[in-house]
């Protein structure tokens, strides 16, 4: 036996599927039934027949599987966790509590949360070609401090945007582009009446015209 053994030592499936020395890690090992029955190799089986240690079966009490079954809960692990797992688990706690005891264990998970707030994100693009990404430095450049403060010409600032509004306006208020005339309705609306007018006079000069020819044609048969 190596001479940084600990006392006791719980071993899971893993331990007898790699063949680990754990008479060299521990003095006395312990497992669950459940941890052999998962096992299905045939070559760890044998070795599990000769082992050159003991190897000692215990069951966990109830109340450490619920410990370990909330703790799991809380760290979010508990979803992944198996039944022989959570009861393993609560063999080591089991263990350290009789052995060692329970006042450098924890009852709650540790909640390690870091919050940075920065103005901008490190990886956020600068300078891309296309898109105007406004900067403190920018601001500083354009509008140097004066007295610790940093100050804009508001006068200039508010002629500037009165010249360029002047600017729109001239250059959108008048008519710019040539287009056909629209057509006026009223007129095409009278011109088509005409023509019906002259129409049905014509139809009706002819229509005259024919009857005196025919009521010449008669006269000359008697």
């Amino acid at each position: 036996m190596a001479a940084g053994a600990v006392d006791h030592v719980v071993a899971d499936a893993g331990a007898f599927l790699k063949n680990a020395p754990l008479q060299e890690i521990g003095k006395n090992i312990y497992t669950l039934k459940e941890v052999v029955n998962e096992i299905r190799d045939k070559e760890t089986k044998r070795r599990l027949a000769v082992l050159p240690y003991q190897l000692t079966f215990k069951e966990p009490f109830p109340e450490y599987i619920r410990q370990v079954t909330e703790f799991s809960k809380k760290t979010g692990d508990y979803p992944s966790l198996s039944a022989t797992d959570i009861k393993v688990l609560a063999l080591t706690c089991q263990l350290e509590t009789e052995f060692v005891g329970s006042d450098h264990l924890k009852k709650e998970p540790e909640r390690n949360i870091q919050v940075n707030s920065t103005l901008q994100h490190p990886e956020a693009p600068v300078n891309v070609v296309g898109f105007h990404l406004p900067s403190k430095q920018r601001l500083e450049k354009d509008y140097p401090k004066r007295d610790g403060a940093v100050y804009s010409d508001s006068a200039s600032d508010s002629t500037n945007k009165k010249r360029a509004n002047e600017q729109l306006a001239s250059k959108f208020n008048s008519f710019q582009f040539w287009r056909c005339p629209l057509p006026n309705i009223e007129a095409d609306l009278l011109d088509i009446l005409k023509l019906q007018a002259s129409c049905i006079s014509g139809e009706r000069q002819l229509g005259a015209d024919q009857d005196q020819k025919e009521l010449g044609e008669e006269d000359d048969g008697d």
